[in-house]
């Protein structure tokens, strides 16, 4: 959070002193994930010194993480009219309305925190605070421009302002700018050599780049200096599950050092929990971080929609506060959802055990805002993870990992702590967020157009070996790469320079960034003839879509479960012919493909048409499977 207030604060003299150092380690507190404890430093600051806007503002945040939104907006409007030349609440209390659902009332703040810095700015064009709020609110107007240009104006002023350089960076970061937001980070670990997480963002975005070996290099680094760190580890154990076969000791050892560092820090567990079969409804718990606009929220909707509601009491167990429309739609669809407290794990323990779930279906592993810790104690009779991550969690009270049996055969079961669970069809189904446009070919070259959607992260050097060598075999290819990535030069370098080193002439590639909505996105589907994999991260989401738009995929089957999802995808469909392990099989099938250019595009409404009517995206087909499952585990439970 913003800490303007609060150096502004400690320069105040004399008799103030021991309500400031109250203040900071209420502050302290509160970074520290003692939210109870924050709170209750700051009932008594408030009540010695009632008219202290950085009393109330710190509340409001408080109680903004651990989920008492009504209650936060209160304090951050007491906040404000304490210190009514401070845009940060009104900025916080528009932030609170979205996560609401209350998008009128958001904008509303955010368009008159605009308008209140402006103000304030031209009597002090040099303020760099109030730039650096400008700039806030005008990234959660979504006016990116505008956004950039008062954070750069703000650090030009303040170089040393580590909170605009975190703004900054993340708001690029989400733009795909990674080599922008590099260097906001790497100014704040210049400014701050400890800072983990911004660290970990460099790291990330090293990833989100595709440069996997370095980002990896950084996150090893920084866990040698700083080995409790949780969100470091977590960003290693997460680059490590997409890196393919050889970096599987590595996550394993690193998951097993975690655990056992966590469990030592932890007092002893309590009991485990009995199994208590309800009369009539098994209670299922989904602990998940990705309950909105993510790949896995869509999943889900599918289990969502369409589970027994006679058999199963489902609730949600929300990990991170999202504000988008599909975080209210999954939530209405639940029999119930609540939002643990940020950084608390024993009242997030508490708040679980009292709900006495048969099952808790874990979905985030180590990827963004996991909670994954939480389950290190046994928090109901069966733990299962589900579609989120790709790799094992190492975790001894995960019991099962749900898979199918072309996402992970037997031959890959030694890579996995848990039992696996297969599902006899496969392991998702897609809900759609709209109606699915028209399959058709717009595509007016007489040559064939290969494309790839996937994110750059997977982009590196094993996909474009398969790649290089479909299009030595197609000369007349071109190739269509859809990524809002792509937007970074650095990155369209790299990846024109290794396939020219390969013998592709640069001319044969097209870059294209995100569309401005799903639809759109979707229609450039009909502008290419057939997607290609990646590897060893294959295409998941992309998998889906491109088949549900009628564009046949070429798969890369690889040795780990994040380079079989593709392979699943196409089993689901019935074409175990589109998948391939080597480049020059794979050239193969993309070559065959296309060798009938008017065909191939001809016959897009018809492959449509067997995949809409596949199960793979049969919802209610997977409802059916998955809650049987979860029922037969509580079964066996109950047998031992």
């Amino acid at each position: 959070m913003e800490s303007r207030r609060y150096h502004q604060a400690n320069g105040r003299a004399g008799d103030e002193i021991i309500t400031l150092q109250l203040l900071e380690d209420a502050l302290r507190s509160f970074q520290c994930g003692d939210l109870a404890g924050a709170e209750r430093q700051l009932n008594a600051l408030e009540v010695s010194d009632p008219n202290r806007a950085e009393v109330a503002a710190l509340q409001g945040q408080v109680l903004r993480s651990a989920g008492r939104w009504p209650e936060a907006i209160s304090w951050l409007e007491r906040a404000l009219e304490r210190d009514p030349a401070d845009p940060e609440p009104r900025i916080a209390i528009g932030q609170l309305h979205r996560l609401q659902g209350e998008e009128g009332a958001a904008r509303s703040c955010f368009e008159q925190a605009v308008l209140h810095a402006s103000f304030l700015l031209a009597a002090n064009p040099a303020e760099a605070s109030l730039l650096a709020d400008l700039g806030l609110a005008y990234a959660e107007l979504d006016d990116p421009d505008q956004a950039i240009e008062a954070f750069r104006a703000a650090l030009t002023i303040n170089p040393g302002h580590a909170e605009t350089h975190q703004r900054l960076g993340a708001l690029l970061s989400k733009l795909g700018r990674h080599s922008d937001a590099a260097t906001c980070f790497e100014a704040l670990l210049a400014l701050n050599p400890g800072d983990c997480n911004a660290l970990v963002n460099a790291a990330m975005g090293c990833h989100a780049r595709g440069l996997l070996e370095e980002g990896l290099e950084r996150l090893v680094c920084g866990r040698a200096i700083t080995p409790a760190d949780w969100n470091i580890t977590y960003g290693l154990l997460f680059a490590c599950s997409t890196g393919g076969g050889s970096l599987l000791p590595r996550l394993r050892a690193t998951a097993r050092e975690h655990w056992q560092r966590l469990r030592a820090a932890l007092p002893s567990a309590p009991d485990p929990l009995p199994l208590s079969l309800p009369n009539q409804r098994l209670r299922v718990g989904i602990l998940s971080a990705e309950l909105g606009n993510h790949a896995v929220g869509r999943f889900l909707e599918s289990f969502l929609r369409h589970y027994q509601r006679d058999r199963l009491e489902v609730e949600l167990i929300e990990t991170q506060a999202r504000g988008e429309t599909q975080n209210q739609t999954l939530r209405g669809l639940a029999d119930h959802a609540f939002l643990l407290p940020e950084r608390d794990h024993q009242r997030s323990w508490a708040m679980i055990e009292q709900r006495r779930y048969a099952v808790i279906l874990e979905t985030s592993g180590f990827t963004s805002a996991s909670s994954l810790d939480l389950l290190v104690r046994r928090l109901a009779p069966v733990q299962c993870h589900y579609i989120g991550f790709h790799a094992t969690t190492e975790l001894d009270t995960i019991d099962w990992f749900i898979a199918d049996p072309h996402l992970l055969p037997p031959d890959l079961e030694a890579q996995f702590r848990e039992r696996i669970w297969r599902l006899n069809r496969p392991w998702a189904a897609y809900t759609a967020p709209e109606p699915i446009p028209m399959a058709l070919s717009t595509q007016s070259l007489d040559r064939p157009v290969f494309g790839s959607f996937n994110q750059v992260a997977k982009l590196r050097a094993e996909t474009l070996r398969f790649w290089a060598e479909a299009l030595r075999q197609v000369p007349l290819a071109r190739l269509l790469v859809k990524d809002k990535c792509t937007i970074d030069p650095a990155v369209r370098q790299r990846i024109t320079s290794f396939l020219e080193a390969e013998g592709i002439d640069p001319s044969r590639l097209d870059f294209e960034l995100y569309s401005p909505s799903w639809s759109a996105h979707m229609e450039v589907y009909n502008r290419v003839d057939v997607a290609l994999d990646a590897t060893p991260w294959s295409s998941a989401t992309t998998a889906f879509e491109a088949l549900a738009m009628g564009v046949p995929l070429v798969a890369i089957r690889g040795n780990v479960l994040a380079a079989r999802m593709s392979t699943a995808v196409l089993a689901g469909l019935g074409e175990p012919g589109w998948v391939a392990a080597t480049p020059e099989a794979f050239a193969r099938i993309a070559a065959d493909l296309v060798a009938d250019l008017p065909g191939c595009r001809s016959r897009k409404p018809n492959l449509q048409r067997r995949a809409l009517a596949s199960p793979l995206f049969d919802a209610a087909d997977l409802a059916d499977h998955l809650g049987q499952a979860l029922m037969a585990m509580v079964e066996e439970r109950t047998r031992q």
